[in-house]
């Protein structure tokens, strides 16, 4: 008998939704697709999202309302906090796989390449 998936989901959600609004012509970050898909795969357990909140009052009450946790990344004047929400969220998402040994699948969602292992600069130097 196959066992449901128990999902983790973390999303850099600054990256996400400045993304969406650059490329979707000012339209906000849709979180609906990204958690229909999770849901066609598994349940999802644990929902978080990290940015610095007050620049995102609308996004919030969206996420709010999907039982989405809002993880406070704030941002100091004259600080660079690059990769404050990157980091957070991957120690976030290590100590749950060790306390939460029950969740099988950990969904990253970024909007930038950290997580990635493709790099623009190498797109035209492939060998054969």
């Amino acid at each position: 008998m196959d066992q449901e998936e128990r999902i983790a989901m973390f999303l850099d959600y600054e990256n996400l939704a400045i993304s969406a609004r650059e490329t979707l012509g000012g339209h906000p970050f849709d979180l609906r697709p990204v958690t229909d898909a999770l849901a066609e795969r598994g349940r999802v357990v644990v929902r978080r999202a990290y940015a610095d909140w007050s620049f995102f009052g609308e996004d919030r009450r969206m996420l709010t309302r999907a039982h989405v946790e809002l993880i406070e990344i704030p941002q100091r004047m004259g600080a660079s906090r690059k990769n404050a929400a990157d980091i957070k969220m991957v120690v976030d998402a290590l100590e749950l796989a060790f306390e939460r040994d029950y969740i099988s699948t950990f969904v990253l969602g970024t909007g930038d390449s950290d997580f990635t292992r493709w790099w623009p600069s190498c797109a035209s130097s492939t060998s054969g």
